[in-house]
């Protein structure tokens, strides 16, 4: 598996531009979970969707998470 995670100041910035303050922001493709990291730290809502247990397995691991199939 290689991950290739996005740019986190540019996830930001398109957040800003298209989601209220305290919106909640849909991923559908989760990966390594980039969106969701910008997401905290925004103070916004974040529901993840993912199809792969190791990425989903990381990303529970690293928020304190539970996943859920």
């Amino acid at each position: 598996m290689a991950s290739t995670q996005l740019n986190e100041d540019l996830i930001e910035r398109c957040l800003k531009l298209t989601t209220p303050k305290g919106g909640s922001v849909l991923d559908p493709f989760a990966g390594t979970g980039t969106t969701l990291r910008v997401c905290k730290r925004l103070g916004m809502n974040c529901t993840l969707i993912e199809i792969d247990p190791e990425y989903c397995r990381k990303i529970a691991e690293e928020h304190g998470l539970k996943v859920t199939a």
